[in-house]
């Protein structure tokens, strides 16, 4: 946020994954049609995210830590114009955490800062996904500090969020965090976009 831009009020695009991806990749409303198994979607739209950086001069790409067959989620996005998408199965590497979703974030932020280069400058959409249901990453082996609802989120906390799915939340922040450090370090010309699974 120091070095771009930052909006802390947002409005999600709609209340599920695929939804709000839909969104976010052709830049359109969702309104109750799942633009994702549109015939017309099977084009470029003239607002898809990844043909307006195309045409900026950017390399597209797409990284999703699960699987690209999901809701056509990997054809969907070759559709509107990504030119390089990569997927779970890219990911895993001998001894990777992997569950029914895909693999666990810190292989999806491996894979991606082994992958990303200065050569051109590039758009790379993230998406996450173990803020997941089982919600089965052991968090406290990975350094969660979440014992009990910090003091300074007690008045905001309503229970509708188990300690392990606050902790799950935390742990895809850390990856991504670890990400942004790990690719500063090395990188000057990507620009990323992140998204995590459902509509928090």
């Amino acid at each position: 946020a120091r070095k771009g831009l930052y909006f802390n009020p947002f409005l999600p695009a709609s209340d599920s994954t695929m939804q709000s991806l839909g969104s976010i990749i052709t830049d359109l409303p969702y309104a109750q049609v799942e633009i994702n198994y549109q015939v017309t979607g099977r084009k470029p739209y003239p607002s898809s995210i990844a043909e307006a950086f195309k045409r900026l001069g950017y390399r597209t790409r797409l990284f999703y830590g699960g699987y690209l067959s999901w809701q056509r989620f990997g054809d969907f996005a070759h559709d509107q114009g990504f030119e390089e998408i990569y997927g779970a199965p890219h990911m895993w590497k001998p001894g990777a955490v992997t569950h029914e979703w895909g693999v666990d974030d810190e292989y999806l932020v491996d894979f991606i800062v082994n992958t990303v280069n200065d050569d051109k400058p590039s758009f790379n959409l993230i998406m996450t996904t173990s803020y997941t249901p089982p919600y089965n990453v052991d968090i406290y082996a990975k350094g969660c500090p979440l014992k009990e609802v910090p003091k300074d989120l007690k008045p905001l906390f309503d229970g509708g969020l188990s300690l392990k799915m606050l902790g799950h939340l935390w742990y895809a922040d850390k990856c991504l965090g670890d990400l942004v450090k790990r690719a500063d370090a090395k990188l000057t010309r990507p620009l990323f976009a992140f998204t995590g699974d459902h509509f928090g």
